[in-house]
């Protein structure tokens, strides 16, 4: 899959990148697919729920103690007339959000699993914290990389991830088959990451010697914090779901959804890859330009999202119970519904990494609150009465109301009209041509 390029240049170089982040990223979930599946046959549905419902917490934390600064490095990186004493300033913020993800996350764990009674809370909670503090590393680098344009090493470090945690999965659940080991696994992964991003970026002229820079951080911390709340929103709304069933049903349930969530990301990946490069590029690019740009990817990964999500679907019937095992085919119907869902998910993803590259990254944070708000309420009365298949229906409302809100800012904003966000024709015939071996049309 990929996003094909219009007549514009600039437009041509985005869609080579999106297709080569989106080769990385499908790659990287083939790696995750097979690491869940090893933590799926050693651990069981119990134990892989407390695992999943640790992830989710621990990024959260992550996200919270970012402030933003993430997203703030690409956008003044970007803009910057003196990149190093930026990129310095930004490495020493960096550092202490770091700190700060690292014992937030260690702390939410510990909260949350102590009040589920969770066995072997200790390792659990340490797990945890050592993976909030090597997400948010590991994200902290790669904003180094999209910052300074450098967009190939960019991917190399995203390809390593997934790999060493997949190698880290296996070798640590042989040792210790416990959800502590599978969460250490994922932290693991992080750390490689930003180990490769920082050497990357250091050479690229990113990555500066940390230091205190009270312009920077304040200015770092004026962006970031308009639009972290979003960031924080978006992702509780994508994984607040896992960790309402584990408290209404229990960590059984939890693993079920655990799986039906990771089988369904595979075919959002598109959609993170594009958004991923369309912040930058809108922070860099024309108003018309960026503005056309949205629009030709909205659409185009909108259709094949969709395609990809109706033959991930039939292909799951026999593959969840032949790969995670008998007990997970139950997992199918959750599974379905978020297939669905990852459609509005796709274009609300796309459409807030224009709004954060055009300097609006408050009305993303509008849009996810409200998304939030629908799905908690939505979970807490549906998923007592129709278990993981009531929260995976409210993600498809969720979604789609988020989706809505932020084409209504898109349109705000440019000027456009949201009507050159549904596909055409002519995207649907891209796509085939895509299909068969063509080159898209420009």
């Amino acid at each position: 899959m990929t996003v094909p390029a219009s007549d514009n240049p600039a437009s041509a170089d985005f869609g080579r990148d999106v297709a080569s982040l989106t080769a990385v990223r499908l790659g990287g979930v083939g790696a995750a697919f097979l690491a869940s599946v090893v933590a799926a046959r050693l651990l069981g549905a119990a134990e892989l729920g407390i695992a999943g419902v640790t992830l989710a917490l621990a990024t959260v934390a992550g996200l919270v103690a970012n402030g933003g600064v993430t997203m703030s490095t690409v956008y003044l990186l970007r803009r910057a007339t003196d990149r190093p004493r930026v990129a310095s300033g930004l490495a020493g913020l960096g550092l202490l959000i770091v700190a700060q993800a690292a014992v937030g996350a260690a702390l939410i764990v510990a909260i949350f699993g102590g009040l589920s009674g969770w066995l072997g809370l200790a390792s659990i909670a340490v797990a945890g914290g050592l993976l909030g503090g090597t997400s948010v590393w590991a994200e902290v680098a790669g904003a180094q990389l999209l910052g300074i344009g450098r967009t190939t090493a960019y991917r190399l470090s995203e390809a390593v991830r997934p790999v060493v945690t997949l190698l880290a999965t296996a070798g640590l659940l042989l040792v210790s088959a416990t959800a502590g080991a599978y969460v250490l696994a994922a932290a693991v992964g992080y750390a490689a990451a930003a180990i490769v991003a920082l050497q990357a970026a250091g050479g690229g002229g990113g990555w500066r010697r940390p230091r205190l820079d009270r312009v920077v951080w304040r200015d770092a911390l004026d962006f970031g914090l308009r639009g972290q709340g979003g960031n924080v929103l978006q992702f509780l709304t994508l994984r607040l779901d896992l960790v309402i069933v584990a408290a209404l049903l229990g960590p059984v349930a939890a693993g079920l959804y655990f799986v039906a969530a990771r089988v369904s990301e595979v075919v959002t990946q598109l959609a993170n890859a594009t958004a991923s490069l369309l912040f930058p590029a809108v922070a860099s690019a024309g108003e018309a330009s960026g503005t056309a740009l949205t629009a030709l990817a909205t659409r185009r990964v909108a259709l094949a999202v969709a395609a990809a999500a109706v033959v991930l679907g039939l292909a799951a019937v026999p593959l969840l119970p032949a790969l995670f095992g008998g007990e997970f085919g139950p997992a199918w119907p959750a599974l379905a519904l978020l297939l669905v869902a990852a459609i509005p998910l796709a274009v609300g993803r796309i459409l807030a990494g224009d709004l954060k590259g055009r300097g609006r990254p408050g009305l993303v944070s509008l849009a996810a609150g409200l998304g939030l708000v629908i799905l908690i309420a939505g979970d807490l009365a549906l998923v007592p009465m129709l278990g993981i298949e009531g929260a995976a229906g409210v993600s498809i409302v969720a979604y789609a109301v988020n989706a809505v809100a932020l084409a209504i800012a898109w349109r705000r904003t440019t000027g456009a009209s949201v009507v050159d966000l549904i596909p055409k024709p002519a995207d649907l015939a891209s796509i085939s041509r895509l299909r068969r071996g063509r080159p898209a049309a420009r």
